[in-house]
């Protein structure tokens, strides 16, 4: 599996100077290259940019491994058409026989929104990288993942990201499974199995000193890491330290249960204390983990109908334009949602493919905006328990049949 990244050099240092208003440098791209690469090389670096113009760049470019797409001027006023060649030398790799892992398109030009779609639409994970603040957010909702590379480079702790390697990817899984089967899971219990032992050997190689803190960067999502424990805090809290924890765990009744968990091959017996109810349920704790997707606060099936039915008869007043449709459904929801927040839930409908229009209903509409979420979930990797993926699926379902 290759991966490839194809870099709007004019686009990126227009917006580092326009943001920083200091000088661009080569080794700014390097570095971000060097942050991206640290798991697993990227197979394919052009960078499209003016010769004539950057032709100093473009020479340490060259030198640092970087292939340069010249860009000539074709008008009088400095147009090129980096822009194009871009989409079709992009388009070139999507549609070959060579299997692509990842695309990575670095420019904050929202023109590229259909080539970032086209690769989501052929299961190729993309990633946005840009320099900046004035970002579409339809450009941005259409990739996987969207890199601000100013805060890339300013941030000195390794990522792990499972989608570069197959060993990575495997632990992730592993673990997953491992707190799915509802109880905190110590580190001794897997960091001797064959998996993570090759991992241990290389974790230099990830960036990492230690083993727990590699344990610390997975994408574990909501996971919390606790002296050497991996627990989901919606069900246990965790206090003291090894050997010595104290594990308390959640349930609606007021009761105390004795449990023996193992932990390598030493035995422990904690408490498990139950505090008076949960403060915050499932449902809610799951809708954390894709507010980044959904852009709404809240899972309250009533209010989403009433969202829903609101956007219908908006269009059926004829409200087209994106802000007239906010301000009708915003006046109908006296308040319960502000006007970015219905704003996102527009964005999101049409981010998923789907024209509004006149004919539209409360039922086409959730379902266009069902699909986003459920797309969104799969091209993330969102790790879902199996009782969590049983809630969305049926949050889901709800919206899709009413």
């Amino acid at each position: 599996m290759l991966s490839a990244a194809f870099i709007d050099f004019d686009n990126l240092y227009g917006c580092y100077i326009n943001e920083f208003s200091r000088n661009f440098s080569s080794e700014l791209l390097i570095e971000v290259f060097k942050k991206l690469e640290f798991s697993a090389p990227i197979s394919i670096k052009r960078v499209y940019i003016n010769c004539a113009m950057f032709s100093k760049y473009a020479k340490e470019l060259k030198k640092a491994g970087f292939e340069i797409i010249d860009c000539p001027p074709l008008t009088y006023h400095g147009k090129t058409a980096a822009d194009q060649k871009l989409v079709i030398d992009a388009m070139k790799v999507l549609l070959s026989d060579a299997p692509l892992s990842e695309l990575y398109v670095l420019s904050a030009d929202a023109d590229f929104t259909p080539l970032v779609n086209e690769a989501s639409d052929k299961g190729v994970k993309s990633t946005i990288g840009y320099f900046g603040r004035k970002v579409s957010e339809c450009y941005l909702l259409s990739a996987s993942r969207s890199l601000k590379l100013d805060k890339l480079l300013n941030d000195s702790a390794p990522k792990v990201d499972v989608i570069h390697s197959q060993h990575l990817g495997d632990a992730l899984a592993y673990i997953t499974q491992l707190i799915e089967q509802g109880k905190p899971v110590h580190i001794n219990e897997f960091m001797h199995t064959p998996l993570f032992k090759g991992i241990s050997n290389n974790l230099p190689r990830y960036g990492f000193k230690k083993f727990g803190d590699f344990i610390k960067a997975l994408p574990l999502d909501d996971i919390k890491y606790h002296s050497g424990y991996l627990y989901d805090p919606s069900e246990y809290s965790l206090k003291g330290s090894y050997p010595n924890v104290v594990i308390s765990k959640t349930t609606p009744a007021m009761q105390t249960v004795q449990s023996n968990l193992q932990c390598g091959t030493k035995k422990i017996k904690p408490k498990l204390t139950t505090p008076v109810k949960k403060s915050v349920s499932l449902i809610r704790t799951l809708f954390k983990k894709l507010k980044s997707i959904t852009g709404l606060p809240t899972t309250n099936l009533p209010l989403m109908n009433r969202l829903f039915t609101s956007l219908e008869k908006g269009l059926k007043k004829q409200c087209f334009k994106t802000r007239r449709l906010v301000q009708f459904v915003a006046q109908r929801l006296d308040s319960e949602l502000t006007f970015n927040q219905i704003e996102s839930v527009i964005i999101r409908i049409r981010t998923s493919g789907h024209q509004l229009s006149y004919n539209d209903d409360a039922h086409s509409l959730a379902i266009a905006f069902s699909q986003f979420v459920f797309k969104k979930c799969q091209l993330r990797a969102v790790s879902l328990t199996s009782k969590e993926r049983s809630l969305i699926q049926r949050w889901i379902n709800h919206l899709s049949t009413r």
